[in-house]
């Protein structure tokens, strides 16, 4: 999670995509993408985010769509802006994880018997 944060500290908030299958398909190809970076951290923190991504489309399409589909989209990400791409997965990783946080906060305030916000 420390490696993934690296990893969205250099990234800026960006407009997502409209349709979210199609925006996990190619986060998760810009991240995969990053996994060859000199940096290990960078490394690191993209074979995260590419778990995460890999976890959200899994969940949707079976194996046989989702090798079509990520063919398709790595098309697209190669002709696209990967820079403002990646912008916009690390927001959303970035408020996700915002999001889980505050879940946490939630419960722990409930097992220790503290009213919630």
């Amino acid at each position: 999670m420390i490696l993934a944060a690296l990893l969205l500290s250099t990234l800026a908030q960006a407009e997502p995509q409209p349709d979210p299958l199609t925006f996990d398909l190619r986060c998760m190809i810009v991240a995969g993408s990053l996994r060859e970076s000199p940096d290990a951290n960078l490394r690191a923190a993209a074979a995260g985010a590419s778990l995460f991504f890999f976890g959200r489309v899994d969940a949707r399409l079976p194996e046989a769509e989702l090798e079509q589909r990520l063919t398709a989209e790595a098309a697209a990400v190669l002709a696209g802006d990967r820079g403002q791409m990646m912008r916009a997965c690390g927001a959303f990783m970035q408020a996700r994880g915002q999001a889980m946080m505050v879940i946490g906060q939630r419960m722990t305030a409930r097992a220790q018997g503290s009213p919630t916000q």
